[in-house]
């Protein structure tokens, strides 16, 4: 099983299922949701409390995630009036 180094490590890793996963939400219309926020939805989230992650779980998560629960995250984590600040993994 392969070991990240830091989250950006991981960002990088698993940038294709985000891209793959953020088209799919643009097409249904979650045209706002970009890569980053997937990722830093399921870090807060799903992965907050969980150790040693396989690869596959992770990108599974990744493509099973809802839209709206990531659009309900950022609108409660003040996202749309910190637009230009939540962009660090651009």
């Amino acid at each position: 099983m392969k070991r990240f180094k830091n989250l950006d490590d991981l960002y990088n890793t698993i940038l294709p299922a985000l891209k793959s996963k953020c088209h799919d939400l643009h097409i249904e219309k979650y045209v706002m949701i970009q890569e980053n926020d997937i990722f830093e939805y399921l870090v807060s989230t799903k992965w907050s409390n969980s150790n040693d992650l396989d690869l596959a779980i992770i990108v599974d998560d990744i493509l099973n995630v809802d839209g709206f629960d990531i659009s309900e995250f950022l609108r409660k984590n003040n996202y749309y009036e910190n637009l230009g600040a939540r962009r660090k993994y651009e």
